[in-house]
This record gives C-alpha cells, sequence and structure tokens, in this order.
C-alpha cells in the first residue's frame, strides 16, 4: 500500500511541475513579443492604440498607423486618414503622432484615405 501511495505522489508531482512549467511558458511567450502582428496579421498594439488616438483628432475620421521599427527605433511612421485632405487636420496628426512617439517629423509621413467604392456601387 505505502508503494501505490508513493506512485500516486511521484505522479501528482509530475503533474504540478508540468502545470508550473506550462504556465511559466506562457508568461514569456506573452511578455517577450508583446508588440508582435495580432493572430490576423495586423497592427501592432502601438499602431492600435496611435490610431485610436488619432482618430480622436477633430476632421481626422478613420485613421490607420504603420510603424517601422528596428532594434527598439521607430524608423518611420506612415499615418492615412480620411480627413487628412485638410492641411489643418493633417498638421494636427503630424504633431500628435511626433509628440506621442518622440520622434521627429521628418520620419512621419501622412496621407488622405481613398474612399472604398463597392463594384456593385460603380
Amino acid at each position: 500500500m505505502t508503494a501505490l501511495f508513493r506512485l500516486g505522489l511521484h505522479r501528482a508531482a509530475n503533474v504540478k511541475t508540468f502545470v508550473i512549467a506550462v504556465l511559466v511558458l506562457s508568461a514569456l511567450l506573452f511578455f517577450i513579443h508583446p508588440d508582435e502582428k495580432n493572430d490576423e496579421g495586423g497592427s501592432t498594439a502601438l499602431e492600435e492604440r496611435l490610431a485610436r488616438v488619432l482618430s480622436n483628432i477633430d476632421g481626422a475620421g478613420k485613421v490607420a498607423v504603420m510603424v517601422n521599427e528596428s532594434e527598439e527605433e521607430i524608423q518611420g511612421v506612415l499615418i492615412v486618414a480620411e480627413g487628412a485632405e485638410d492641411i489643418g487636420v493633417r498638421l494636427s496628426l503630424l504633431n500628435a503622432a511626433k509628440t506621442a512617439l518622440g520622434i521627429e517629423n521628418a520620419r512621419i509621413n501622412v496621407y488622405q484615405m481613398e474612399e472604398w467604392v463597392n463594384e456593385k456601387d460603380r
């Protein structure tokens, strides 16, 4: 009976060790690459957060953002916004991105978003 009891404790310890190992590995994978692309291959958390902030600028409308990073440094930022045709909105988007990311204007480009037309509507 004691042999069965010891075997049960040994198996329980192995299960506990396995569960702890899985939890630690999951946490490491999550925290090592928090700004990786999402599962659909879409935006990073930084791009999504910046797009949300910029879309709150008066007149900006819908905003999409792409951030080009290498080795912890931002190389460039592309902002496409519905309201970017207006020079005031364009400057507001540029200045907000510059301030939020702490980079110079030369690394940021702002463009007007094209209207998407459904083929059926033509």
